[in-house]
Parts: structure tokens; C-alpha cells; sequence
């Protein structure tokens, strides 16, 4: 049982760092590379500490290192998930603190802020935050599924959330029921094994498609059935619908009540949208519109002294943080600077003083 042990731990950690220098020789998104290398880097340090045999743990610098690695990966996991199914995602304010206050936290329960901050319940506090992780990781799956417009990975968000919600919410499930203390050889085994099992679907995602495992893009699917009169009607459509009824200035707007308007079948304008238009999920396509009205009133001097939330709410956004990362995310700059920048140029060409 310990040579399988030993065996399975370094297949998974292999076969994750394998995955993460897959992604960073593919090269086509960064972002998605960069958060699975954490997720990859924290799950070599959990595997490499997962056993009760204590000559079987990596000593020194490098087993302790690895260890508060491991503290971290749940947050990790959680961007990385988030990541897959979201191009637009970075870690937000929300995102962000919990990840803060959960770096604080894994860091305390490994020791190194004392025996007396080490006394107190971090551990169950960090498990009352996986749970919420979890399930905010359904959560977020469930209320993006619709607007998916990826065939292959709207189908694989059911999958592929349980898979990686499991790895978090089975080993929280072991330490409420039997302790934390509780790590027989078989039980660390089976877990390592559904890591390894886990990490090879993934892999095997890689040989499916040809291209970074974690896009779900199926180059097999064409447009070609889509005939080009469909096409050019849907496209009519669609333009009408943002030009004259500007829809996409409407907040609560869903893509179910986008293709009613639209009156074509649902798996036409999926389609359409995602491999004419090239926008792999719905609220990109209708965030690239609300951007561009929220540029054409930032540059507008009619606007000048409306506030950027007001703008932010009139281009169709929900929030203030979700506009000043969207607008961000596409123009690489704030919408402030932005508008600094046109206006100071608008004055500039009619002769007054910047």
C-alpha cells in the first residue's frame, strides 16, 4: 500500500505540472494558465503532504514551503474554476477578500503566527469557508450555464464542477464527520487516487480537442450549418435589436429573452453569436455593446458631467465594480482615465489649454 501511495502522489502532482506547462506552451490565454499553475503548484504541495506515514512527507525547506502551498489551494481552485468557464473572470473585491482573508487564515493554522494564534479554531473556520466555496462555485456554474455559447464546455460545466467541488467538499465532509485528525493509509490513498483520476480527464481533454484542455474549443464545429440566407436575416435581426430597441442597454436582459426577441430557434443564434460574432459566452457579447455605449458616452462632452456610475448603469451594467472591470478588461485602462484622455484631446483640437 505505500509503494501505491508513493506512486499515485507523484503521478498527480506529474501529470498537474505537466498540465500547467501545456498551458503555458499553448499560450493562447495567459490568464487561464496562470490560474491553473497556482492550482497545480498547491495540489503538488497537498499530494506531497497527504499521507499518515510521516517518513513518506518531504522534509526542510522545501516540505514546508509545499505544505503552506497546500493551505492555499482551496482559494486556487476556486479562481481556476471560476476561470474556466468565464474569460472575463479576475479575482474581484469579493473574490479577492475572501482570498485574502483566507491566505491570513491557512497561514495561521500552519503555525507561523504563533502558538497562541495556532490555539484557535482556524481550521473549522476554514471549513465553514470551503463549503461556501463550493457551493458558490454551483452556484456561479448554474446561473452562467444558459448564456454558455461553447457546446463543449456548456456541457461540461455539470461535470467538471462536481469533479472539482468534490476534491474540496469530500475531504471537508471527512473532517466534520470524523476530525481532522482522522487520516488512515486507506483513506488518503482513495483521495489521492480521485486527484489522479480527476487530473487525467483533464489530460485527456488535451488529446480530445488538440488545444489547451481548459477552452472547450471544438475546431470540428463549423458554421457551415448555418445556411447563409439564416445567417444574414439573424444578422438583420440582431443589429436592429442593438441599434434601434438598444436591448443590451437592458440589466436583467437573458439570452432566453434575447432569442425570443430575435425569433429564430435558439440553437441558431447560439451558433451564430458564438462562431460568426466570435463571442464564447453571452454576457461578452452583450458586454462588448454596453462598452461601446459606455465609451461613446465618456467621450461625449454633453456627458461630461454625469458620474461614472450613472454612465455605468445607463451602458446596461449592474454594478460599478463589474463596469470598471469589463471596461478594463477590453480598453486596458479605467473608464476614468479614458475619459480623461479623449476629452483632454477633444480640447485640445479646438485650441483650448489641457
Amino acid at each position: 500500500m505505500i509503494q501505491a501511495d508513493v506512486i499515485i502522489r507523484i503521478a498527480a502532482a506529474t501529470i498537474a505540472l505537466l498540465l500547467a506547462a501545456g498551458l503555458w506552451r499553448d499560450g493562447r490565454d495567459r490568464r487561464l494558465a496562470i490560474f491553473f499553475t497556482l492550482f497545480a503548484l498547491g495540489l503538488t504541495g497537498f499530494l506531497a503532504g497527504n499521507t499518515p506515514t510521516d517518513t513518506l512527507k518531504l522534509p526542510g525547506l522545501l516540505g514546508v514551503g509545499l505544505s503552506l502551498l497546500s493551505g492555499y489551494n482551496a482559494i486556487f481552485l476556486w479562481w481556476f474554476v471560476l476561470a474556466i468557464f468565464d474569460d472575463e473572470f479576475r479575482p474581484g473585491l469579493f473574490e479577492g477578500s475572501v482570498g485574502a482573508v483566507w491566505f491570513v487564515i491557512a497561514t495561521g493554522n500552519r503555525g507561523f503566527f504563533g502558538p497562541e494564534i495556532d490555539a484557535l479554531p482556524l481550521n473549522d473556520i476554514l471549513l465553514v469557508m470551503v463549503g461556501g466555496i463550493v457551493l458558490h462555485i454551483f452556484w456561479r456554474l448554474w446561473r452562467d450555464w444558459e448564456g454558455d455559447l461553447e457546446p463543449a464546455r456548456r456541457h461540461a460545466r455539470g461535470g467538471l464542477a462536481l469533479a472539482m467541488a468534490s476534491l474540496l467538499g469530500i475531504d471537508v465532509a471527512i473532517d466534520l464527520v470524523m476530525g481532522t485528525n482522522w487520516k488512515p493509509q486507506t483513506l488518503t490513498l482513495a483521495y489521492n487516487a480521485a486527484a489522479l483520476v480527476t487530473l487525467l480527464w483533464l489530460f485527456a481533454l488535451l488529446s480530445r480537442f488538440n488545444l489547451s484542455p481548459l477552452q472547450f474549443k471544438d475546431r470540428s464545429t463549423t458554421v457551415e450549418h448555418v445556411k447563409q440566407s439564416t445567417n444574414s436575416d439573424l444578422s438583420d435581426k440582431i443589429n436592429h435589436l442593438i441599434r434601434h430597441n438598444k436591448i443590451h442597454l437592458e440589466q436583467s436582459l437573458s439570452f432566453h429573452d434575447f432569442v425570443a426577441r430575435t425569433g429564430f430557434a435558439e440553437a441558431v443564434v447560439r451558433q451564430y453569436i458564438n462562431h460568426e460574432l466570435g463571442f464564447r459566452h453571452f454576457r461578452t457579447f452583450l458586454n462588448h455593446h454596453r462598452v461601446a455605449e459606455a465609451k461613446r458616452r465618456l467621450a461625449d462632452p454633453e456627458f461630461v458631467h454625469d458620474k461614472i456610475i450613472a454612465i455605468a448603469f445607463d451602458s446596461g451594467f449592474s454594478s460599478l465594480a463589474s463596469f470598471h472591470r469589463t471596461f478594463r478588461s477590453v480598453e486596458g485602462e479605467t473608464p476614468g482615465s479614458f475619459r480623461q484622455r479623449i476629452l483632454s484631446h477633444k480640447r485640445a483640437d479646438l485650441g483650448f489649454e489641457t
